[in-house]
C-alpha cells in the first residue's frame, strides 16, 4: 500500500509538492499508522513547504 501526503497550492500556478510517501508492504500492527519519528518527519516537512509557498505569494504581491 503507498501513501503520499500534498502540498497543493491554489494559487494562480496550481502548484503541487509530494511532502510524506510512504510505502507500507505488509500490515501489522507496529506499520499501522504513523511511526513517532514518521510524525516528526512529516511536520516539519509540511511546515516547511507551507512557510515556502506563503512566502512566495506574499513576496510576488
Amino acid at each position: 500500500m503507498e501513501i503520499r501526503i500534498q502540498l497543493v497550492a491554489d494559487n494562480d500556478e496550481r502548484t503541487r509538492q509530494d511532502i510524506a510517501r510512504w510505502d507500507r508492504k505488509s500490515l501489522t500492527s507496529d506499520t499501522l499508522g504513523l511511526q513517532i519519528d514518521e510524525a516528526k518527519a512529516l511536520l516539519q516537512t509540511s511546515q516547511e513547504a507551507m512557510v515556502s509557498t506563503q512566502m512566495e505569494a506574499y513576496l510576488t504581491k
